[in-house]
């Protein structure tokens, strides 16, 4: 994921906002992609490092962050994480999608239904939210054709 992020970083984001301006700009789509995570103290310096850098720069660059830090015996590592997190605040970029496509990738430790009943909330979500900005747009130009 960390490569992943790079190599957007790199390439293809040069010269754009965030990677939903991207995706309006270019034909070839960049797909938003979540990470869910638990144990993360079980996890190596190395390897909490780059998940720092995860979550710090990834919601920005398509990549969502989900860890559960209830399940941290290791305070620190869940303080660490917390210090570096960068907090989903930034809903508008997100809205902007024409489409929204969930797919579980890897799947270690927790049941693949789960997952996607949770993928496809977030699916819901996004697709009633765009359906009810539609219908006042639509609601907002008929008043104007009124007046």
């Amino acid at each position: 994921m960390y490569e992943y992020l790079k190599v957007n970083l790199q390439e293809k984001l040069a010269g754009f906002r965030d990677f939903a301006h991207y995706n309006e700009e270019k034909e070839d789509r960049l797909p938003l992609k979540a990470l869910f995570l638990s144990g993360v103290d079980a996890l190596s310096k190395d390897a909490l490092y780059y998940l720092e850098k995860i979550m710090r720069f990834g919601s920005k660059n398509g990549v969502l962050s989900f860890v559960n830090l209830e399940s941290e015996k290791n305070n620190q590592s869940a303080e660490d994480l917390k210090k570096h997190a960068e907090f989903f605040r930034d809903r508008i970029s997100f809205e902007r999608f024409k489409y929204l496509n969930v797919e579980v990738i890897n799947d270690q430790g927790i049941k693949s239904q789960h997952m996607k009943d949770f993928a496809d909330k977030i699916k819901a979500y996004y697709k009633q939210k765009k359906e009810v900005k539609r219908e006042l747009k639509a609601l907002q130009s008929l008043k104007c054709l009124c007046r």
